[in-house]
């Protein structure tokens, strides 16, 4: 699970003795976000139903189990699948790369610089296809994310653009602001392995490895 604590100008008093990472998140802080992301409105399940609906999957299992016992094949119309596709065609030809401009000449050749950086890291990163992803999550259930990160592998292109499911994250819900730049922390959750999260911490392995038991 990654943490993105926004200092919000808490004081949040004496940390105890096992509380003390200098430099980290206090675990005080850490469990106060977690309350808050169990205390959260229950609107997930909702917005995997209708992800589901999308993808044919419209039938409770009780309604399968009829059909079953009446022999009837299933069937389904699927009515909301025509009304997306065709709001993701209008997003996707109307789509347009994005392009510094200058406000005047001596700032066009930087312009022209940075649109040249751009246009790679899109091509070399398939940001068009993670924000593609991103919109259609977020017209089917509600919301979509991006994650922008940097590439650990030194021989991929230095940055990574991919599209993050909406059940990895969660974030503040006081928030007013649609970029969420008032928001005071943003979770992901990100499941890894057992042999990669000790070669990130190798200090911390023998803690990693008994806490795995």
């Amino acid at each position: 699970m990654n943490l993105k604590p926004i200092s919000d100008g808490t004081d949040y008093g004496a940390k105890p003795e096992w509380d003390r990472a200098k430099g980290g998140l206090p675990v005080q802080r850490l469990e106060s976000f977690l309350r808050e992301c169990e205390q959260q409105p229950i609107w997930r399940p909702k917005a995997d139903l209708c992800c589901a609906y999308y993808d044919d999957d419209q039938l409770s299992p009780e309604q399968l189990r009829r059909y079953d016992e009446a022999e009837i094949d299933p069937r389904a119309m699927n009515l909301i699948r025509p009304v997306i596709n065709s709001v993701l065609g209008n997003e996707e030809k109307t789509r347009r790369d994005p392009k510094p401009e200058a406000d005047d000449d001596e700032g066009s050749d930087v312009a022209e610089g940075m649109h040249a950086r751009l246009k790679e890291a899109q091509r070399e990163t398939n940001a068009d296809m993670a924000s593609g992803n991103a919109y259609g999550s977020g017209v089917k259930a509600g919301i979509g994310w991006v994650g922008v990160s940097r590439a650990s592998d030194p021989r991929s292109y230095q940055y990574r653009v991919e599209d993050v499911h909406r059940n990895s994250i969660w974030w503040d819900m006081r928030s007013k602001r649609l970029d969420l730049s008032d928001a005071r922390w943003l979770i992901r959750r990100d499941w890894k392995d057992l042999d990669e999260v000790k070669a990130a911490f190798p200090e911390h392995a023998d803690i990693i490895e008994s806490s795995m038991e």
